[in-house]
């Protein structure tokens, strides 16, 4: 199909031809198409090529050529560029018309086609494609997020532009024009529903035209242009009115193609039109078949029953292989189409007697099959005889019925002659093709008879019944020859075919194979019944014996039916019908075809995205794709599958912040994190209490160091500290005397830390200032992962809880600072040691920061001293090692840890462990084989301490449980380390796109651990992670994933966690598993504090005031709503409610289509139910008939199409008159349908025929307008309430009052329907006629209210949003008035506001722009009761729903309550485009309804049950309906529901509706069998689906349509699950 091409710019008429300027039509070999498609379309290349084009007609014109400009391009056939352009010459030019056609003509690249002189000159934009991003969609279709169109069923393209039309229909702006007997928006098919008189009106046709153009041609293209108006008066004198008139010109010059179809409304233009076709050499077939296609399937003003007249000189261009199968060529296509609208093609083939036709092959065959099918006429005429075919044959072809046709056979036969009425004149056609002469023709005397009309090859017979019942075809020799008789008349049968016995109308054609049930349509007024029987084409024997129709149901188009049948002759033939009326039998020739469905096989089990198939039912799915047909995308790195995948700069999933790729696979850094990572270089320092009391346990630690250091000779480290402190008294206050210096050799370093060095002296007894001095030391570090040895015979002077402690602990966690604390006895004296400090400071420390902790001022027992020993052995083996495991065990006397791993066999590897208060332990390895490894200490013993190293033994797995086993039960602390260059470095990100944002996690907050690994390994590891607390109580567990680039930080955490109290510290245990190895690495990490306030929380007055539920110190805690608790300061909600408080109420299932459906409230079908026939309604009549016109130019849309319908009622019948999608159908049917009588009878048909116009709506939303001044008979049905329906009633009977049974009937059907009900006088008609037009487009009730007395004045107050741009009052009452003031208390002038008055109705209509939102008040007065209705025209639409299930967000648009055992339900309501961020909507909130009783015709008279109820908040983005109610009891038939809220700008609305309990009179049963729950909803079987279970599910690609399911060819059953298999 051509792509959709978008000329920008409109023509101007801008004045009189300064030169001559010509419209033209033609074709370049230059351009191509694909230099105009969408797709491939390239502005610089067009242009230029333009610029050639335009050069190359002025080479063709010569020197008057002035411009070319293309202001329009189409595409013809697979490959044809048309250009619609403008030719300008000069002012007074040298060359004519036709001089530039033949200059064209002569060439060989460009083709030319139309050619007409502007009477004006016309200028306009420069044609270009225009590659518009789909940013709204067409025709119901909703954009959705990845900016594609989600379709309404029978709509495609990218704007959901492309409508299909089922049985031929044609489609135009959205709209289907269907064939007669067809009544459905798609011309598909439906069951039966009522009869609608327009579509089967036969009462006007179109004169249709497919002329070919090439050369050969001139002759007939100029008698056709002389010869029109005959053929229009031969219209006129046979009865039928000509309602538009259709063209197409085709020509073939190989390989270029054209074909363009017009239309027009009266002959003068058509002939306008061929004045300026132009004709051109071509020596090709040409494609005449595609032409006739193209003239019935473009046109919506074709009316049916027309007759195409085709003129060419040529064969078909194709040769197609013959074949009946349904979807196969054009062949199929056009026996489709000229069926369903009962055309006929009458082919006139003319050829010159030198160069006559030679008729053979399949390229004349397609054209003989054609004919045969649609039962037409192939005339092969000399061009000579065209003048005589057309002025004197084809008026007779006019309006003919046939009764017998016969085609392509050469025997001798006897024609029955069988018109309506014996004196009727019947016609036989006799025709013959080259080279052979037509028979004779007898009547039954053996009277030879004359032709009224002949040629060489034809012959028109005229005959009468009533001289001669029948003729004869005789001859010597007879040719082969077409037969056909008709004879004019208006009345027809029609015949359908369909496989469901429920369907009114569906193809008029049949398939073999299937079963099919023939339905009948007979125009007869008094047919009693038809019998049928099919005959052969070619020699009338009979191929299905005559069958009897049985009536259908009555509501039938399609009044009878036949027996079915399965199976049929491929190919054509007759339906042979008989006709039984009152008087006497009917006869006609029907033509018919049965075709052969396309077969198929089982569908095989799908697989997309590149999966293929394995077995019978399961897919392997591609990378990334998941599900049993590989639709579901796998979604890495906390992404989720996209609803609406890959469009918008969408991909398959929907990634969290800092998250990108198609599946989330793209994590990238926004910014590079500065970190520098050096895993070698270490700093040592040694803190010593250099007070004298410190002196005595310190004498060897200056040999210790010796020990450690080499004496001196070590380069283990870059630099070293020494740091002293002590408190000293000045003044008689304590001050902190520290000393921190540092050396960059360790023999320096040693000499500093003699005695000497270190200058013990005086300090008071008391408490140290250890822990300032240790903030000094790790200040002047200057590497990472460095370790300080601190010596303290004292409790710090800082307490734990002071800043200075948490910073201590947070700058060692950071940098991975291990510290030592030895606490040593004063003057080396254990009884010395203070009896009231456990010096859990300094403990506390230690095991924050995973140091030691060694006291040894405790009893203890070892050889040496302890100081000594300590440095000299753990001194020599700490440094330049990874921790890879940490225990915190809280009985050593028997512990086996969890498993750990070491990277290698040629690491050294360690066990130290500590303990506050047991002096030695025993510890063993086990490795993954159960092989067991005692450890032995090492041989400088120190009590509370211990290091062990690992021997590994060759080819160990390297995976290791450790056994420890203590002296004593107590505390104690266990770590592996392995001495390694490979290091884990760590810091935490709030997302993936911060490299690392802090080195700490905050506390109350959630973010990712990262990981920057020191060296690349060799494989791509596997990254694990656990979290221990100081407990050893694991806390959260968690894999790795890689970013992509621009990470330091190259691996995070798939999840964030949080941490509990600000202050603590906890264990990270890394597992980085390769191909290669298994390495493991242990940090600790810090939870440090928050500052401000978070989820929203203000500082106010130095405390933090919490919003929206949250409380605490930061206000980090929520408050968690329907049963939620928190966990890690989040709420966990049940699987009904989610939201960061479990606020929400959620949805079963996303009905995400409707939350992007944006679509403001438009009805779509206009229906207008008149009284006619009655005295009362003479005047408003007249009136209608003078003003429908305006009404209906008013409210149309060209480009989306209204559907017009007109019901008329009287006291005895109801008709359908016209529903129609074309303006000057319904208008003409309007003016013929509406009749007028002086009849005054007691009752009409009013309400009934307010049930019948219901049943005529096919697009909904519809809206209804009854003019009706009579009293109504009773029909309770109508009642019933309809959901998409506003029913407008116009009383004007002469009392202006309509009784209180018709009063209570027409308020509850207008109220219910949020419609009107409006008193008016017949003299207003034309002016509440103009009044009604803009509620075509209006939208929301947000008023409805009466009272009994209004004499004094009753004020209405109501909330009007500065959303709204109108406001519309429609008041009623006797003698009624209205005053307004607005938001402000002003009041409203009223004087250039009235839409309508009426003694009895008032209507004003108030422009709201430029006011603020606020309370408008109207006063109304009237003589005893009033009514009063306000409506607004905003963008903020409420649309409510009804469900059984506070979670459903499907929900039924009709109240189901009185169906079930319970009289309650949920109701739903969905702020329309309120999702969208940029929507005015966005923000508005629903937040109570009040429901009351009501009375539709009395509202005063219900005082009771008036119930406000609040209204809970769903999910806002996982449910298009954001609100729903708690369960409301329905106390009353008739309720009234009043919708309040808040909009985007905090302005107060409200929006009423009115809605009616089921009862046992209108309870409109559940279809297919269901049954109803408590609550009435029906309860679909698993084939069925809709309100009512009335819609089917179908399968392979069928649509569910009015109940039933439209087939795609080839399927057919219930559902579309049958298909005849390929063999």
């Amino acid at each position: 199909m051509a792509p959709s091409l978008k000329a920008l710019g409109l023509l101007l008429l801008v004045g009189l031809v300064a030169g001559v300027q010509y419209e033209i039509r033609g074709n370049i070999d230059l351009i191509r198409s694909y230099d105009i498609h969408p797709d491939f379309y390239d502005e610089a290349q067009f242009t230029e090529k333009l610029s050639r084009a335009s050069e190359r007609m002025a080479q063709i014109v010569g020197p008057d050529f002035e411009d070319f400009f293309v202001h329009d391009y189409k595409i013809h056939g697979q490959d044809t560029a048309v250009f619609h352009a403008h030719l300008t010459l000069g002012s007074n030019p040298t060359v004519s018309r036709q001089d530039i056609i033949d200059r064209i003509v002569a060439t060989e690249d460009v083709q030319i086609y139309f050619l007409r002189k502007n009477e004006f000159e016309v200028h306009g934009k420069r044609f270009r494609v225009s590659r518009a991003d789909v940013d709204h969609c067409l025709h119901g279709g909703i954009l959705l997020p990845n900016a594609t169109c989600a379709c309404m069923p029978y709509y495609s393209g990218a704007n959901c532009e492309i409508v299909s039309c089922r049985n031929n229909g044609i489609g135009q702006n959205g709209r289907c024009t269907c064939p007669p007997g067809l009544y459905s928006a798609h011309c598909e098919a439906r069951t039966c529903v009522t009869k609608i008189d327009s579509v089967v009106d036969f009462s006007s046709q179109s004169l249709i035209l497919v002329i070919n153009t090439r050369t050969s041609m001139a002759f007939d293209l100029n008698t056709i242009i002389e010869n029109i108006p005959v053929l229009v008066t031969d219209y006129t004198n046979a009865g039928i009115p000509l309602a538009s008139f259709i063209v197409t010109v085709y020509r073939y010059t190989k390989p270029v193609y054209f074909m363009e179809t017009s239309s027009f409304l009266n002959s003068n233009d058509l002939i306008d039109y061929l004045h300026s076709v132009t004709v051109a050499l071509s020596t090709d077939d040409q494609p005449t078949i595609d032409a006739i296609n193209n003239a019935q399937s473009t046109q919506t003003v074709m009316r049916p029953k027309s007759t195409v007249y085709v003129f060419a000189d040529s064969e078909n261009t194709f040769d197609p292989t013959p074949s009946t199968l349904l979807s196969s060529t054009n062949e199929s296509v056009v026996i489709q189409q000229t069926l369903a609208w009962r055309n006929k093609v009458i082919l006139i083939l003319s050829q010159w007697t030198a160069t006559p036709l030679d008729p053979t092959g399949n390229h004349f065959d397609v054209l003989r099959r054609v004919i045969t099918a649609v039962h037409g006429d192939l005339l092969i005429v000399d061009k000579t005889e065209l003048v005589g075919v057309i002025k004197d044959l084809l008026y007779y072809t006019i309006g003919g019925q046939n009764t017998f046709v016969q085609y392509y056979n050469s025997v001798s036969k006897t024609i029955p002659i069988l018109s309506d009425a014996p004196t009727q004149t019947s016609y036989l056609m006799l025709s013959v093709e080259n080279g052979v002469t037509l028979p004779n023709v007898q009547d039954k005397t053996g009277k030879m008879l004359v032709p009224d009309v002949s040629g060489r090859r034809f012959a028109l017979y005229r005959i009468f019944q009533s001289v001669t019942d029948s003729v004869t075809i005789s001859g010597d020799t007879i040719p082969v020859h077409n037969s056909r008789v008709w004879f004019t008349s208006t009345d027809d049968v029609l015949i359908s075919y369909s496989e469901d016995d429920t369907v009114d109308n569906n193809y008029a054609h049949t398939f073999n194979g299937y079963r099919q049930r023939p339905s009948l349509y007979s125009s007869f007024a008094t047919t009693t019944g038809l019998t049928v029987s099919r005959l052969d084409s070619y020699n009338s024997s009979v191929t299905l014996p005559a069958s009897a129709t049985a009536a259908k149901d009555a509501t039938c188009v399609f009044q009878f039916k036949l027996a079915a049948v399965s199976a049929c002759i491929p190919g054509p033939y007759v339906h042979n019908v008989v006709v039984a009326t009152s008087a006497g039998n009917k006869y006609r020739a029907v033509p018919g075809y049965c075709f052969t469905p396309d077969t198929h096989t089982a569908p095989l089990w799908s697989c997309i995205n590149n999966g293929t198939r394995s077995g019978v039912a399961s897919c392997n799915c591609a990378a990334n794709w998941e599900g049993l047909h590989c639709e579901v995308p796998k979604c890495v790195n906390g992404g989720t599958p996209d609803k609406f995948p890959n469009g918008g700069g969408r991909g398959n999933c929907i990634c969290p912040f800092g998250v990108s790729g198609s599946f989330c696979e793209i994590l990238t850094c926004a910014k590079t994190s500065p970190d520098t990572f050096q895993s070698y270089n270490r700093s040592f320092a040694i803190v010593v209490q250099n007070s004298l009391s410190a002196n005595q346990a310190l004498v060897r630690l200056n040999d210790g160091l010796k020990a450690m250091l080499n004496q001196g000779q070590s380069t283990d480290f870059e630099d070293y500290i020494l740091t002293t402190y002590k408190a000293r008294m000045v003044n008689g206050a304590l001050f902190p005397d520290v000393t921190s210096t540092k050396f960059s050799s360790a023999s320096a370093f040693i000499n500093a830390t003699t005695d000497d060095g270190i200058a013990y002296s005086y300090s008071p007894t008391g408490s140290q200032p250890g822990l300032f001095a240790l903030e000094t030391t790790m200040r002047s570090m200057d590497y990472d992962k460095s370790s300080i040895f601190f010596f303290t015979d004292s409790e710090s002077s800082m307490s734990e809880g002071t800043l200075n402690f948490t910073d201590i602990v947070q700058n060692a966690v950071e940098r991975q600072i291990e510290i030592s604390i030895v606490i040593i006895p004063p003057y080396g004296s254990l009884d010395l040691c203070p009896k009231d400090t456990l010096f859990l400071t300094y403990e506390d420390l230690a095991r924050s920061t995973g140091g030691n902790f060694i006291n040894f001022c405790q009893p203890y027992t070892t050889s040496g001293d302890p100081v000594f020993n300590f440095i000299a052995s753990y001194g020599s083996t700490h440094h330049h090692t990874e921790v890879v495991s940490f225990y915190s065990v809280s009985d050593c006397s028997s512990y086996i840890s969890r498993d750990f791993y070491l990277s290698s066999a040629t690491n050294d590897a360690y066990v130290v462990v500590y303990s506050p208060t047991i002096t030695n332990f025993t510890v063993t390895v086990i490795d993954k084989s159960g092989t067991t490894q005692p450890l032995v200490p090492d041989s400088h013993s120190v009590p509370f301490f211990a290091s062990y190293q690992i021997k590994i033994a060759a080819g160990s797995s390297l995976q290791y449980a450790l056994q420890l086993t203590g002296a004593s039960k107590g505390q104690c602390y266990v770590r592996v380390t392995e001495r390694s260059q490979f290091s884990a470095y760590l810091g935490f990100s709030p997302d993936p796109s911060f490299d690392r944002f802090s080195r700490d996690l905050t506390y109350a907050t959630h973010q990712q651990p990262v990981i920057h690994l020191s060296s690349t390994l060799q494989s791509d590891p596997l990254i694990s992670m656990t979290s221990f607390d100081d407990n050893n109580n694991l806390v959260f567990m968690d894999t790795f994933t890689k970013r992509t680039s621009g990470c330091k930080y190259e691996y995070i955490m798939n999840n964030p966690f949080t941490c509990q109290n600000a202050g603590d510290t906890f264990l990270m245990e890394t597992t980085i598993k390769t191909n290669e190895a298994t390495i493991m690495r242990t940090q600790r990490a810090f939870c440090s504090d928050l500052v401000g306030c978070i989820n929203g929380g203000i500082m106010l007055a130095g405390q933090c005031q919490c919003i929206n539920g949250y409380t605490s110190l930061h206000c980090e805690q929520p408050t968690c709503q329907n049963g939620g608790t928190v966990h890690d300061f989040k709420c966990q909600c049940d699987a009904k409610h989610d939201g960061d408080s479990c606020q929400y109420t959620k949805c079963n299932d996303w009905n995400f289509v409707e939350t992007h459906d944006p679509r403001e409230y438009n009805f779509q079908q206009v229906v207008f139910v008149v009284e006619i026939n009655t005295k009362n309604m003479v005047l408003p009549n007249s009136y209608l008939q003078k003003n429908i016109q305006a009404f209906v130019d008013s409210t149309d849309d060209p480009m989306i199409p209204k559907q017009y319908t007109l019901v008329t009622f009287d006291d005895t019948n109801i008709r359908v008159v016209v529903s129609s999608t074309q303006k000057d159908v319904f208008l003409s049917a309007f003016q013929k349908g509406i009749t007028v009588a002086v009849n005054q009878p007691t009752n009409v048909k009013g309400l009934e025929a307010i049930n019948t116009a219901y049943a005529t709506l096919l697009d909904l939303p519809g809206i209804m307008y009854v003019f009706t001044a009579s009293t109504t008979a009773g029909f309770t049905p109508a009642v019933r309430q309809r959901y998409g329906v506003q029913v407008n009633i116009v009383w004007m009977g002469t009392d202006l009052t309509p009784g209180n049974n018709q009063i209570n009937y027409y308020a509850a059907i207008a109220r219910q329907s949020n419609g009107r009900l409006l008193t008016v006088n017949a003299i207003f008609t034309p002016q509440i006629l103009s009044a009604l037009s803009p509620t075509v487009l209006e939208n929301q009730l947000i008023l409805d209210d009466a009272a009994k007395d209004c004499s004094a004045g009753v004020n209405y107050k109501f909330p009007v949003g500065n959303l709204a741009t109108t406001l519309t009052l429609v008041a009623t009452g006797i003698s009624v008035t209205v005053t307004v003031t607005d938001e402000k208390n002003n009041m409203v002038d009223l004087t250039n506001s009235s839409t309508f008055s009426d003694v009895n109705t008032l209507i004003r209509t108030i422009s709201t722009t430029g006011h603020t939102g606020g309370f408008w008040t109207v006063n109304v007065k009237s003589t005893g009761n009033c009514f009063l209705q306000v409506r607004v025209n905003s963008p903020l639409q409420v649309i409510p729903k009804f469900t059984n299930d506070q979670g459903d967000d499907y929900g039924s648009g009709t109240p189901r309550v009185g169906a079930g055992t319970s009289s309650a339900s949920y109701i739903t309501f969905r702020i329309m485009d309120s999702y969208n961020s940029d929507s005015n909507n966005f923000g508005s909130s629903v937040s109570v309804i009040e429901s009351a009783d009501t009375d539709p015709a009395q509202p005063w008279l219900t005082f009771s049950n008036f119930i406000n109820t609040t209204v809970i908040v769903r999910d806002p983005v996982g449910c298009a309906s954001q609100f729903v109610t708690p369960l409301i009891s329905w106390t009353s038939t008739y309720m009234k529901f009043v919708v309040r809220g808040m909009d985007s700008n905090n302005n107060n609305f409200q929006r009423t509706f009115f809605f009616n309990k089921i009862t046992k009179a209108n309870l409109p049963d559940c279809q297919n069998g269901a049954g109803v729950d408590q609550y009435g909803f029906c309860q679909c079987d698993s084939n069925h689906w809709g309100n009512l279970c009335q819609m089917r599910f179908c399968k392979n690609g069928g649509v569910s349509a009015y109940g039933l399911c439209d087939c795609p060819n080839g399927y057919y059953g219930d559902y579309c699950e049958q298909y005849i298999l390929t063999p």
